[in-house]
């Protein structure tokens, strides 16, 4: 296990360094949202993709808790793109909904927009009524404004006009409003006045050039009123800089966050708090198998990539994420196809003005680690030479063996196996040649053993077998097997020379318990007894 801790310090960087490059995106860009959104007079709503107010601006804060701004606003998030106008006591608002729109052309979102009107639907009024007092209300207005007429040319300006493009009053009156829009032509315009509605607003966004070159972009409020017994129209446009720019940071935001999202090479999972599935990534499809299609507006604990035992593990962690902040655990995961996959899971919450939104969670493949530790566990266990038990997991596996023997009050034989004559053979043939030996005995073991019995390797030519259930009365069927298979070996081998072995044989009974060491040793000293008997002959 010691082997594998490169492999679990790489997926642990891999996930500090997911969530720090998230960390490290939320903080820079909430300082340049906060910056610009909090300063915009406009009271301001984002929504996300779910339609869900995830943003708003101090103006917005200061009208959100009053009834009838809630009621507006649900009946504007429950539709699409619409405006709607409404009073507050004796101010008036304009209210719309617009879409966020991304660099791919995706919807991302939505901005609910809140204009304070009264001063614009008092100026109607007035305007309808008498122009005595026109000029003091509209040039007491920090918006520019102006009245057009029907052949497209200024007739009226206020001073906000004048300070603001950078024009005098005068020069104002000689142009229209195709000389101040790089965007306006007079067949636009014309369809503009041609689709102006009666009793009612019409709004745009633009673009205003001042008298030096600075474009400003506009959000421009139309009506229909009567100026000096003519029909005009009356536009206000209202600087709208901050506005873009906070909408662009949100735009730059997303386009980041979606970019990580999408780039992650592990596969990514985004859900709202409900744990219904917004968004997977490339990643995920690949690992799984799910399409965006298949998967989104579906439960992430539906047992789609979860085995039926394992669905009420994936809802206990999925609450644990949004409780505790973090999440992070190796379970088994479920493919498209059916495919069991052992997987790392690390999942956190997604909050928003200390609201969590949702979760994201990370899977990470571990199919390589957990083949790779099973093999490096197989090969601590094996002798590389001969492919038998080492001397250490062989002993632990005999050592096992006597407790069971113990407890079920059966024999176990014990066989302790040296190659005769084997230095002889290494000297004259090479240690090549030996270890070709080693290796083919080491078979003729494995093919006369049975599949219960214990064979390893204690060192050189030596080797300690064990029989569970086998008493010192099966040792002389055990041999003659062995010796069987050995003169087969040596008849079709066609060596120079001949591969014989010597055994001693040990007994363990729950009446008379020996300890292990103590069987070996017994074995041992009758394996030497026979092997001097041989060299004798």
């Amino acid at each position: 296990m010691i082997l594998n801790l490169p492999i679990m310090l790489i997926i642990a960087l891999s996930i500090i360094i997911l969530f720090l490059l998230i960390y490290i995106w939320k903080r820079r860009n909430e300082l340049d949202l906060n910056t610009v959104f909090d300063n915009i007079p406009d009271a301001i709503l984002v929504l996300d993709v779910n339609n869900e107010v995830v943003k708003i601006n101090s103006s917005a804060k200061t009208l959100f808790g009053v009834d009838v701004f809630h009621n507006n606003i649900h009946e504007l998030k429950s539709t699409d793109y619409s405006e709607k106008e409404f009073k507050k006591g004796e101010k008036t608002y304009f209210g719309r909904k617009k879409p966020i729109i991304n660099a791919t052309g995706n919807y991302s979102g939505a901005l609910i927009i809140i204009n304070d009107i009264t001063k614009q639907k008092q100026l109607e009024e007035i305007l309808l009524k008498s122009r005595e007092n026109y000029k003091e209300i509209i040039d007491g207005m920090n918006d520019t404004a102006w009245i057009i007429d029907f052949n497209f040319k200024f007739i009226d300006a206020n001073k906000a006009a004048v300070k603001k493009l950078g024009y005098s009053r005068k020069e104002l009156l000689s142009v229209g409003p195709e000389d101040i829009d790089p965007n306006l032509s007079k067949e636009i315009i014309r369809n503009l006045i041609k689709e102006m509605p009666k009793d009612k607003i019409q709004t745009f966004e633009t673009k205003h050039r001042t008298k030096t070159g600075k474009i400003i972009p506009v959000e421009i409020v139309s009506s229909l009123v009567n100026y000096q017994g003519k029909q005009a129209i009356l536009s206000i446009a209202r600087d709208i800089t901050q506005r873009k720019k906070s909408e662009e940071a949100l735009r730059q935001s997303q386009e980041e966050f979606s970019s990580l999202f999408q780039s992650n090479p592990e596969a990514t999972v985004y859900t709202d708090k409900d744990g219904i599935v917004i968004n997977i990534n490339p990643k995920f499809t690949e690992l799984f198998g799910y399409t965006l299609e298949e998967f989104k507006g579906k439960s992430i604990d539906s047992g789609l990539i979860q085995p039926p035992e394992r669905i009420g593990e994936a809802k206990k962690y999925t609450q644990k994420a949004i409780l505790d902040g973090y999440v992070a655990f190796e379970t088994v995961r479920k493919k498209k196809d059916g495919t069991l996959i052992p997987v790392f899971i690390s999942g956190s919450p997604v909050i928003v003005n200390n609201d969590v939104k949702g979760t994201i969670a990370v899977f990470y493949d571990i199919s390589d680690r957990i083949k790779m530790e099973k093999q490096l566990k197989r090969l601590s266990r094996i002798d590389t030479l001969t492919r038998t038990l080492n001397r250490r997991y062989g002993m632990e596996l005999i050592l096992r063996q006597l407790k069971l023997s113990k407890r079920n009050s059966s024999p176990l034989l014990l066989s302790f196996v040296d190659i005769n004559n084997f230095k002889a053979i290494n000297d004259k043939y090479g240690h090549q040649e030996g270890d070709k030996v080693l290796k083919e005995i080491a078979e003729i073991f494995k093919t006369t053993i049975r599949e219960t019995d214990i064979l390893c390797r204690i060192g050189g030519d030596e080797f300690l077998l064990a029989f569970p259930h086998n008493s010192l009365e099966d040792a002389p069927k055990i041999k003659k097997r062995l010796e069987k298979n050995l003169t087969k070996y040596n008849k079709e081998s066609r060596k120079e020379y001949q591969v014989n072995l010597s055994m001693g044989f040990s007994e363990y009974t729950p009446e008379k318990p020996k300890t292990l060491d103590a069987l070996i040793a017994i074995a041992d000293k009758q394996m030497y007894k026979e092997k001097s008997e041989k060299n004798n002959e």
